[in-house]
């Protein structure tokens, strides 16, 4: 047996940890939550009151010593001597026996931090205002043409000619006369994101190119005579956890906050689940199982709707909603996209060409009106599509929802629509909704080794042979005490059989 099973360790010096500090952890899985950001959870434990504890925990509790409220500590976790966790360290509690400890690692660190944080608020550049246009990374903001006949009000449209269209395009320009409103991809604003945290962007869907073409819709125009962009006041009216929760489950992703490695890693759930790899825990696991049967029957996936686009109070199911066999699980995404109008692009267009735009009927926001800088948007996403014909021939900057251009030429694999051959149910979410409906729970004891606890990662599948046959499956939850004397106790682990 190890010498000692925990260290941590602030600013390079062990707390002083008794033969009987055991501390239990919780690790919930990334796999099957849409509401929450899980993670690792280290319930709240005890350390002696030692000189050197009340040195590196600044004198907790000392009337006499300067405070500083809610003081936490950068905290790394060694178990038996090898980097585990990073994460913050803080005193729940002071007592006659010791001090109470909290710590908090990989998503609840990060969330911790990044609660009160609203995307408006990220640390993101002003740049120079580009009319030419390109993909990430080249800028870091797209000008689609979308119709918005609400975008002024009535005396402000006379005052200004407006004429129906933000980022109006035409023979080969932009109307710098018409409202430019840049809309920023969203790859810009996750990088930054992570830059918050410290942590790198790892994983396959953002390195997907047409990913990389989603941009937040918005509402927010610029003056172009001061040829400037402020992109962090081009970002909808949404937390930054409430955003990253809302793009997992629009996209059906795993998303794992890596504390060593410090990376942030997102994958597609589908390609988790074909990913062959898997781990043999077969002489770890206990011979006794519970078993629970599949109760699943059918999902309800619903996009919320912007209460500001007049639109909405319309909207055609299809352009939100898909019931799945019986629609008895909701997954509600606090996103969506813009309705797509496909005809004139407004009755006052400068030109007389069909056309494909996305269209809302929504207030907007100006330099020119000063009243008018308080008109919010929610997260809404679109690909830009680069520059595609209209019903002339005549290029144009397209966003769209869809896969398909004005002449029904698929310009994309996907669509932010949930149903059809390019939606986001068939190429996103029907694989694993699919096992999610037929999967078994098997819960069984399992003496975890330090190097299963090292390694762990709930992307990887377990395997386990026993008498009564072999399971493949993920973990969803594994709560586990680790005890200075006696070592990494039995966990107990609910399993989805695959």
């Amino acid at each position: 047996m190890p010498e000692t099973y925990l260290d941590f360790r602030l600013a390079g010096e062990s707390l002083d940890l008794g033969p009987d500090t055991q501390v239990q952890f919780e690790f919930n899985s990334p796999l099957f939550e849409t509401d929450t950001l899980p993670g690792t959870l280290a319930y709240p434990f005890r350390v002696d009151n030692t000189p050197k504890n009340r040195r590196l925990l600044a004198f907790p509790g000392y009337l006499a010593a300067a405070r500083v409220r809610n003081q936490v500590f950068a905290a790394d976790l060694y178990l038996c001597g090898l980097l585990w966790r990073r994460g913050q360290l803080s005193v729940v509690k002071r007592s006659a026996d010791g001090f109470d400890l909290s710590f908090q690692t990989d998503a609840g660190d990060v969330q911790r931090r990044l609660v009160d944080l609203q995307l408006a608020a990220v640390p993101l550049p002003t740049v120079p205002l580009d009319f030419n246009g390109g993909a990430w990374p080249a800028v870091l903001y797209a000008l689609p043409t979308v119709a918005n006949a609400l975008f002024y009000d009535e005396n402000a449209t006379k005052t200004l000619q407006y004429r129906g269209l933000v980022n109006a395009f035409a023979n080969g320009s932009y109307d710098a006369g018409q409202p430019v409103v840049p809309m920023v991809y969203l790859r810009t604003v996750i990088d930054a994101i992570c830059q918050v945290v410290g942590y790198s962007l790892a994983g396959t869907f953002f390195a997907d190119p047409e990913i990389q073409a989603l941009v937040l819709y918005s509402n927010q125009a610029v003056d172009p005579a001061a040829n400037a962009v402020a992109l962090a006041r081009h970002l909808p009216d949404q937390s930054v956890p409430d955003a990253i929760k809302a793009v997992r489950a629009l996209f059906c992703l795993c998303t794992v906050f890596d504390p060593v490695q410090r990376q942030f890693v997102v994958d597609a759930l589908r390609d988790v689940l074909a990913d062959p790899r898997y781990l043999d825990w077969t002489d770890r696991a206990e011979a006794a199982f519970d078993w629970e049967p599949n109760v699943t029957a059918g999902f309800w996936l619903e996009q919320k709707l912007d209460g500001g686009d007049d639109l909405s109070k319309n909207a055609p199911a299809s352009q939100y909603l898909l019931k799945i066999d019986g629609a008895q699980e909701k997954i509600t995404v606090d996103a969506g996209s813009l309705a797509m109008q496909r005809g004139p692009a407004t009755p006052t267009s400068p030109t007389g060409s069909d056309t494909l735009l996305p269209v809302t009927v929504q207030k907007g926001n100006t330099p020119l009106l000063p009243d008018a800088t308080d008109n919010k948007t929610t997260l809404r996403l679109l690909f830009h599509r680069g520059r595609h014909p209209d019903a002339a021939g005549a290029p144009y900057p397209l966003a769209s929802a869809e896969a398909l251009d004005y002449s029904g030429q698929l310009v994309g694999r996907y669509s932010l629509r949930w149903d059809g051959p390019h939606g986001l149910y068939a190429t996103w979410h029907k694989d694993w909704l699919a096992f999610r409906a037929r999967t078994e729970t098997v819960t069984r004891g399992v003496r975890l080794r330090v190097a299963d606890l090292l390694q762990l990662d709930p992307r990887r599948k377990v395997l386990i042979r026993a008498a009564e046959g072999t399971t493949l499956a993920f973990w969803k939850q594994i709560q586990v005490t680790i005890s200075q004397k006696d070592g990494i106790l039995v966990a107990q682990i609910p399993f989805y059989k695959i």
